[in-house]
């Protein structure tokens, strides 16, 4: 969204980019580039403010080790968890009167807002702004496409645990549509659960998702056709992605001194980052000591681990010395360094679309979302390998495994 912000910008147009300020580890990441773009920071209140300080970890953190859409309780579980996460931030947006003048104020001519979150598309009909654009920040929201009228694409994309090309077998197409109504399942009940609430706690009228999204201008999605699973379209949905990808600046920033020791440590360097969503160090117990094996048998090979927490002192205990642990790194200058040899991830697209652009061989351990489908898309191509994350336990089966990557590696 910042780069679509900062695009608009520097063709001339007067950008207002609306931040909900909700968790602490991203309020100081300053990621819009343009200085004539106005940012307003939406605070939560203090009530919000204990919500997401006091929210259980477990609510992200389950992803390790469950399938959020392999079954209706899953999916239904889901949607009941983000929608509280979702609610809470989104009903203080929509009784704050005052906030409403400023943003009418504005006098919009269109909005563009990610539907992963559906308040900015609500909070944009409730304000009768004339046009709107829906920019997902993944390559499809399969409740979204429904709603704009997409063509079907199950017999072109693998759902979740479904093998793709031609060893794709009956068993996989059966996958591929019940993941189909699994997710649309679950993100369905998110845009109505936290439709309802609004409607119910604040009487304002509000269309639901499925108008909005068909009324809206454009829908752009943030996949590379050449990368991405070739499906059928409509002319409104636009793919985007890749726009943002610059691998020269990549190339040309310089590297923290200390991330450049580590480069010349050893003659393999590998990089292991799970996001900023799901993380390491709220990974199971027996999968940390699972990667650590797995490390502590290769002990040519430097690690390079994205963990959250420096001052965990059980898995300080746990490292070797060819493993550095480091709570930030600039990943894309990362991924362009020659001296790196291999990057582990999670899948997320903004990842996957550095690694196509970087070149850089990969292992992808998908965690949810679209992450499975995005590691697929990439081993297509044969970038990359794709592990499950219900393995991470079996040490001994991952370092077998890398037989698998010999080549990659």
């Amino acid at each position: 969204m910042s780069n679509i912000a900062d695009k608009l910008a520097d063709h001339g147009h007067e950008v207002v980019v609306f931040q909900q300020q909700i968790l602490d580890s991203l309020r100081d990441k300053k990621v819009i580039r343009n200085p004539s773009v106005k940012i307003l920071n939406y605070e939560a209140n203090e009530s919000g403010k204990e919500f997401y300080r006091n929210r259980p970890k477990s609510t992200v953190s389950k992803y390790w080790t469950t399938n959020q859409a392999g079954t209706p309780w899953a999916a239904d579980q889901f949607a009941e968890s983000m929608s509280k996460d979702l609610e809470n931030m989104c009903l203080q947006v929509f009784q704050d009167k005052s906030l409403h003048s400023q943003l009418k104020s504005e006098q919009f001519d269109v909005v563009i807002s990610e539907p992963f979150d559906p308040c900015g598309l609500y909070l944009a009909d409730y304000l009768q702004i004339p046009s709107t654009i829906v920019a997902l920040a993944s390559s499809r929201i399969d409740a979204v496409q429904w709603a704009v009228g997409q063509p079907s694409a199950l017999n072109f994309i693998p759902g979740p645990g479904s093998v793709y090309g031609k060893e794709s077998g009956i068993w996989d197409r059966i996958n591929n549509i019940w993941m189909f109504f699994m997710r649309t399942r679950m993100f369905r009940s998110v845009y109505w659960n936290l439709l309802d609430t609004l409607r119910s706690e604040t009487g304002i009228p509000i269309r639901n998702i499925d108008e909005i999204v068909a009324d809206s201008a454009y829908l752009f999605f943030n996949s590379n056709p050449y990368l991405d699973f070739p499906f059928p379209s409509l002319t409104k949905c636009v793919p985007i992605g890749g726009f943002s990808m610059n691998v020269s600046s990549w190339k040309n920033e310089k590297l923290p001194d200390n991330l450049n020791k580590v480069l010349e440590e050893r003659k393999k360097t590998v990089f292991i980052s799970f996001g900023s969503v799901i993380r390491s160090v709220d990974m199971p117990p027996e999968y940390k000591k699972s990667i650590v094996d797995a490390m502590k048998s290769m002990p040519n090979v430097s690690f390079i681990w994205k963990y959250e927490d420096q001052n965990d002192l059980e898995i300080r205990k746990m490292i070797p010395k060819n493993v550095y642990l480091m709570e930030w790194l600039p990943q894309p200058a990362l991924l362009s360094d020659s001296r790196l040899s291999l990057f582990i991830t999670h899948g997320g697209l903004g990842s996957i679309n550095e690694v196509a652009y970087s070149g850089v061989p990969a292992i992808v351990v998908p965690l949810f979302f679209d992450q499975p489908m995005n590691g697929e898309m990439l081993k297509r191509h044969g970038g990359a390998e794709v592990f499950s994350k219900f393995d991470i336990a079996d040490s001994r089966n991952r370092i077998q495994e890398t037989s698998r990557v010999g080549s990659l590696f």
